[in-house]
């Protein structure tokens, strides 16, 4: 292990060691690939590109030579009969899961910077060529510099596949990894760390906003050394009642990063009640979800009350700029008034005069974007009747007919999500069944991501969904039809003498590749959400499904007793057995997708001060011990800050608990 000065050396210099001159040599690495190259599955996993600098085909394993990737105490030998040709390229994925395929590793790659070898195993394992790369930010590669070949940078474009683009300035990364306390008291300081990351000198600061046009950046202290870097700002005491918004902004010559992203902001109320009334939803870009009065398709706000008595807003008052207070003002009456655990609509179409009981618009509408055109850019705040800042949501980049929504209701979580005005945002979860069911045919179960179960070549982990009879007479479905995508872009036709008996299950391989038999459809679904439908022979629906992100070799189907699909082991082709599962992310405490330090001082206080709510126990057993303990906290900080043990599996994706009998409890869903 490099130490000390030699280890920061290394952050700017590339320590590459070659133990001879070989023409294959590591080219480019790449740690956190969230955007970028897709492996078979369609995942975004960190791979290891080489590059054959010879001039003739290079065997990679062939007699007497056995070439292998070392990433610490792993070795992963090249399958047979692998071989680069004079001046190409090779890529191996680096994702600890070999059953994909010829070319994924045994490993995955830490995003804090490791060393990886080349090595051949037939000579006792001599090194061929290595390299320790720094720590890389997000789709941010690392690789030989094009005029300095024996040299290594940062890439601010990954080339997987082909020559190495010249560098250039890399915007920073900045992440808010909690703060300390977490459920702050008036007039009480708060400590909140944070994680930059950047290719060379960066300034960053935390932005804070208590009040109406009252913005202040406090510098921000460093607390580790290497890339990515542990920061830190103290924000000051603030009184009681007041909303505390911050945000990470990080600038270098060129860039800024800000955490959140898209203008949203973290935020904190002092006086122990939250907000009553939350912004919870906002369509920035309606083209064709939900009409007005007038027929108008206008954008709008929704908002929703936490508490379990009604609340009157008259006096309240929502703004689309900070700095201006209020624009337009909450009447008095039955108009403002939104009933317990309910919604109240606003449009946001510049036209107060078109409100009326029941509906309500506001003086302005929102900002098409000057910097990003085509995109929205703007900002909702509600302020109650003192001029206080109730709630308040940025946004930018909202895409046509989706809106950006807290999950669950009144939450701190916002992300996009099929719109619901006026009722409950239920997006990572969402199950919505459509159709007309004229017919006793449904759509009994799907899987958007298998990589379990086999298609009916034997050859293929195909997405699948399987169709049953519920009536009590056969069915033909020749003719009939299978769309995907929410406005049912694809449609494909059922072939000829295709019969379904009474209580029959009939599977369908999504795959986009009807040349591999008759069940086989030209669409995929998406594993992130979908939609997919049955239609008759006169394109009338009989069933349909919309559902939201899937985990992986999970299923979606219907279970006795349940209202409506639930997530399932999958049993294609036959009925659905068993309990519906729940999926959570281990080390998430707080339930906001991600392990991070806030995680770790949720299980510090549940330990020792008992004012803490854990959502989901297993998710805080980050250890898998069966008990939340000390050990917990400190596994997820060491695996944050020092690049120690992750957390147990289900981790670093949502999944299932694979030790269930553990008597820990977590609600049923996707947390």
């Amino acid at each position: 292990m490099l130490q000390g000065a030699i280890f920061l050396a290394a952050i700017s210099l590339a320590q590459d060691f070659v133990g001879e001159n070989f023409p294959i040599v590591l080219n480019e690495i790449v740690a956190q690939n969230r955007n970028g190259l897709v492996d078979e599955g369609g995942r975004h996993e960190d791979w290891i590109e080489l590059h054959n600098r010879g001039v003739k085909d290079e065997m990679l394993s062939a007699p007497g030579r056995r070439l292998a990737l070392k990433s610490g105490s792993h070795f992963w030998p090249f399958p047979q009969g692998a071989a680069i040709s004079p001046g190409g390229y090779l890529v191996v994925f680096a994702d600890d899961d070999g059953k994909q395929g010829p070319f994924h590793a045994c490993f995955d790659l830490a995003a804090d910077g490791e060393e990886v070898q080349l090595v051949d195993l037939e000579r006792d394992g001599t090194l061929i060529d290595g390299i320790r790369f720094p720590g890389l930010g997000v789709d941010v590669a690392y690789g030989r510099l094009p005029d300095f070949p024996e040299s290594w940078g940062y890439l601010v474009t990954p080339t997987a596949g082909g020559p190495n683009a010249r560098p250039k300035p890399i915007p920073p990364q900045v992440s808010v990894l909690g703060r300390l306390p977490l459920k702050p008291k008036p007039g009480e300081a708060v400590q909140v760390f944070i994680r930059l990351w950047d290719d060379g000198p960066a300034q960053a600061v935390l932005r804070v906003l208590a009040s109406p046009g009252s913005v202040v950046d406090y510098p921000l202290k460093q607390s580790s050394t290497g890339n990515p870097f542990l920061v830190s700002a103290e924000i000051p005491p603030f009184a009681k009642g007041v909303t505390v918004r911050y945000q990470a902004i990080a600038r270098d010559e060129k860039h800024e990063a800000h955490d959140p992203q898209d203008g949203q902001w973290h935020f904190y109320h002092l006086g122990g009640e939250p907000p009553k009334v939350v912004i919870n939803e906002v369509m920035a870009d309606n083209d064709s979800v939900f009409q007005d009065s007038q027929g108008k398709f206008s954008d709008w706000v929704e908002l929703y009350n936490t508490t379990e008595q009604p609340v009157a807003l008259g006096g309240f008052s929502m703004t689309d700029d900070l700095h201006r207070g209020g624009k337009w003002e909450f009447p008095s009456g039955a108009n403002s008034l939104i009933p317990s655990r309910g919604f109240l609509l606003v449009f946001c179409d510049g036209r107060p005069e078109l409100s009326q009981p029941g509906e309500l618009h506001v003086s302005f509408r929102l900002a098409e974007s000057e910097r990003y055109p085509g995109t929205w850019d703007d900002e909702i705040i509600l302020l109650d009747g003192y001029g206080n800042i109730a709630d308040a949501i940025a946004f930018r980049g909202e895409r046509t007919d989706i809106s950006l929504g807290r999950y669950p209701d009144g939450t701190d979580l916002l992300i996009p999500m099929q719109p619901s005005p006026g009722k409950t945002n239920d997006i990572r979860t969402h199950r919505e069944v459509f159709g007309s069911h004229h017919l006793p045919l449904i759509i009994s179960e799907l899987s958007a991501d298998n990589w379990q179960f086999l298609d009916d070549t034997g050859q293929s982990f195909s997405d699948w969904l399987e169709i049953r009879n519920v009536g009590n007479a056969p069915l033909d479905l020749s003719g009939m039809k299978l769309g995907d995508s929410n406005y049912l872009k694809w449609v494909w036709s059922i072939q000829e003498k295709t019969v379904i008996q009474p209580g029959d299950h009939l599977l369908f391989f999504c795959d986009k590749a009807i040349e591999k038999g008759p069940r086989h459809t030209d669409f995929s679904l998406n594993r992130m959400g979908d939609a997919v439908c049955l239609l008759d022979r006169d394109g009338r629906v009989i069933d349909g499904i919309r559902f939201g992100p899937q985990p992986q070799n999970t299923s979606l189907g219907w279970v006795d007793g349940f209202s409506q699909p639930e997530f399932l082991n999958p049993t294609p082709g036959s009925r659905n057995m068993g309990s519906p599962l729940v999926f959570f992310l281990r080390g998430d405490a707080n339930r906001d997708s991600r392990a991070d330090m806030s995680d770790a001082i949720k299980i510090l206080l549940f330990l020792f001060i008992g004012d803490e709510e854990i959502p989901c126990e297993k998710a805080a057993d980050a250890d898998d011990s069966g008990d939340i303990e000390i050990t917990d906290a400190i596994l997820i900080m060491g695996y944050i800050f020092l690049g120690g043990k992750p957390p147990a599996p289900p981790f670093p994706t949502f999944g299932p608990d694979p030790t269930p009998e553990d008597g820990l409890s977590c609600k049923r869903g996707l947390f």
